[in-house]
């Protein structure tokens, strides 16, 4: 075919669009929600917004995007909506006596008639007194016939080592116990372990982590078969009545919490397991921890997904959980567990289903629950600290079903309150999972016009309600947590998953690099130009940005340790993406010349000559080659680039996977370019 004998794209002009280092320092905020409106062409919108975009260098806070600004604050006041708190307990547990020091003494001796116990400001879940060792020694031991053959139960130290890594590693990505009251030689001996094996995962000491997955497992299995069993001896005895909380030794929270107070209203009944809340948790941890690991764990977690599935409707998903009216701290925490734990478990299944393009086992419309609470709440270690935040700031009640109607309507959920990260993050996975369903009800490569609109709508909403929302940020770094983090990696797969049908093409339970590589290098059509792939591009652009600025080989490093499964899983469909993108753009530029392509186009191109620019391939884009032929290589190059991000080691298994199969994608797509290397085209 011909080619275009000069270069006439300027790649060293490639600035223009300087929204990409806005606020570099702490990657707070995503592009404008203005930019993903596709009734406008990028250009017309840049042309609208370049003055905006270009006066916001310095970050802006969340308080100014969200219009709280009025919220009363004292300058001096350490806890606030403005100054968020870590999720996780201080180093040093004596710096959390200065928080209740701004309150009246009779605050703090029993306010909602709280157990002086549980009044206090608790010290660091991982630190394990001997004496709490020998009651946690002697609940599992009460196992002994349930647990594998040759089970050393680990040391106090190894123990405290692996809560640590827990805490550290996996806790803050999906929050469904409450730190500040966790007394370990309090649980369930299964949620003690499957937490230690999780922490060994997180630890990367894998082999200690599949001999804890298995005790854990083998006690859970162990409470599911005696319920079962019970229950079939009651249908052939003529009865159908199910027990209440019978079945489960050791587990101290029952499913449904506390019965109600008298000044918190809940709902008297629910239709629940009679296994405990913390043996559902605990299935969740261990789910968690396999879903990712190796081809085995992640068959073994996939079989035990139903059972997941089933349990968490028995639990209440299905049932209204307002909380209405005043209620003591202990109640609160019953509550919130229970909450956080049912919508924990249902995105972790959301989760399998992006990761495996597999039915998702529990559907948006079964919950009726409300949305968690904010994390400002939910890390308060007093009840005074808890009863001063609530009486501050106050918290209205968001059902699930409705915020999502109002999202789909395109109807701004934040103005009243802003929702918190979790209520967030729940509600992208819903959005994640309608557009499956409408990928898988249409049997083209495209989604009707009328409906793609209708959920750019309601994604534009959900980054708004996301911007809003004082908790979040895009450094997975930030003390803010990183559910923020994690919930961008899913707005930009909502938007890729909306514009190509990505799914089919990812063989990720293969495990196998050299297949998946080749699915993604071949020529099967996955979308077409337009400017709703536009839309898609640009969030490719936006994600890749984020490691060129904090820099690639310091992104491999702090990737290896991050506990993030949804960027790895983002990341190798916005390569893809972005390498198939640019693949098109070549062909049209070979075939009829670069003034055949839109402003928009040529602009985002400009947009990722910019970024490598950035980086050690700066120089592949000196050439004298053809157009067309440069473009080819950017696709090499930002593969290549995001392939180098995955360096080192993985907590899970599915991160190397998908680390090789991007350095593969990166070697085919430099393959193609080999038999032009040695050829210049001259004037």
């Amino acid at each position: 075919m011909p080619h275009d004998p000069t270069a006439s794209f300027d790649f060293s002009s490639t600035y223009e669009f300087e929204m990409l280092w806005n606020n570099s320092n702490d990657i707070a905020d995503f592009l404008p929600a203005s930019f993903f409106d596709t009734d406008f062409s990028l250009s017309d919108i840049w042309q609208t917004d370049n003055h905006r975009v270009n006066s916001s260098m310095a970050p802006i806070s969340h308080t100014e995007q969200s219009g709280q600004d009025s919220i009363p604050r004292n300058a001096d006041e350490p806890l606030s909506f403005i100054s968020l708190p870590s999720r996780l307990p201080p180093l040093e547990p004596d710096s959390l006596s200065s928080r209740d020091e701004r309150l009246p003494h009779n605050e703090l001796d029993s306010p909602g008639g709280i157990d002086p116990v549980t009044d206090t400001e608790t010290a660091l879940p991982w630190n394990i007194s001997a004496l709490a060792y020998d009651r946690i020694s002697a609940g599992i031991r009460t196992y002994d016939d349930i647990l594998p053959t040759g089970f050393l139960i680990p040391s106090r130290h190894t123990i405290s080592r692996y809560i640590s890594g827990y805490f550290r590693g996996f806790h803050e990505h999906f929050p469904l116990i409450h730190p500040p009251t966790l007394k370990l030689d309090n649980i369930s001996p299964e949620l003690l372990l499957a937490m230690v094996a999780m922490g060994a995962f997180c630890r990367v000491e894998k082999r200690k982590g599949y001999k804890l997955y298995l005790a854990a497992k083998a006690i859970i299995m162990h409470h599911l078969g005696l319920r079962t069993r019970l229950s079939l001896t009651r249908l052939a005895r003529g009865s159908s009545n199910h027990p209440r909380n019978k079945v489960s030794r050791s587990n101290s929270t029952n499913i449904d919490g506390d019965e109600g107070s008298d000044h918190c209203h809940f709902p008297t009944k629910t239709t629940t397991s009679p296994l405990g809340l913390q043996t559902l948790q605990s299935l969740v941890i261990l789910i968690a921890m396999a879903m990712w690991a190796d081809v085995p764990a992640v068959q073994d977690a996939l079989s035990m997904g139903s059972q997941l599935a089933m349990l968490t409707r028995e639990a209440g998903l299905g049932q209204p959980d307002g909380i209405v009216g005043r209620c003591t701290w202990s109640d609160w925490i019953n509550r919130e567990e229970r909450r956080r734990t049912l919508f924990v478990s249902y995105t972790l299944l959301n989760l399998c289903s992006i990761s495996f393009d597999v039915p998702p086992l529990i559907l948006n419309q079964e919950i009726r629950l409300s949305l968690p609470h904010c994390n400002t709440e939910w890390v308060n270690t007093s009840a005074a600290e808890w009863q001063h935040t609530r009486e501050t700031y106050g918290h209205t009640e968001r059902q699930f079903q409705s915020t999502l109607t109002d999202m789909m309507a395109g109807t701004d959920v934040h103005h009243e309150e802003p929702l918190s990260a979790l209520g967030n993050y729940a509600l992208i996975n819903a959005l994640i999972q309608s557009i499956y369903f409408e990928r898988q009800s249409t049997t083209s490569h495209t989604i009707r016009l009328d409906i793609m609109k209708k959920f750019e709508s309601a994604l534009q909403t959900w980054q708004r309600s996301w911007e809003a929302t004082l908790e979040t940020s895009l450094d997975p770094e930030s003390p803010r947590g990183p559910l923020g983090f994690n919930s961008a990696a899913l707005l930009r797969l909502a938007y890729l998953r909306l514009n190509a049908n990505l799914g089919p093409c990812r063989n990720l339970l293969s495990q196998d690099p050299q297949s998946i590589a080749l699915l993604f290098t071949n020529n099967t059509p996955l979308f077409t130009r337009s400017l709703h792939i536009d839309r898609a591009v640009l969030q490719c652009i936006h994600a890749l940005s984020i490691p060129i600025r904090v820099g690639v080989a310091f992104a491999a490093c702090t990737q290896s340790v991050n506990g993030s499964i949804q960027h790895p899983l983002c990341t190798l469909e916005c390569a893809i993406l972005l390498s198939r993108w640019l693949g098109i753009i070549s062909d049209v530029v070979e075939a009829s010349g670069l003034e055949t392509l839109r402003e928009d186009e040529r602009k985002l191109l400009g947009m990722i000559a910019s970024l490598i620019r950035e980086t050690d391939w700066a120089d592949t884009l000196e050439s004298k080659e053809a157009d067309s032929y440069c473009i080819r290589r950017m696709a090499a190059t930002v593969v290549r680039l995001w392939a180098e991000t995955f360096q080192g080691v993985h907590i899970f298994e599915i991160v190397r996977v998908i680390g090789e199969t991007l350095s593969i994608v990166a070697e085919i797509l430099e393959k193609r370019l080999e038999p032009q290397e040695n050829h210049l085209y001259i004037d």
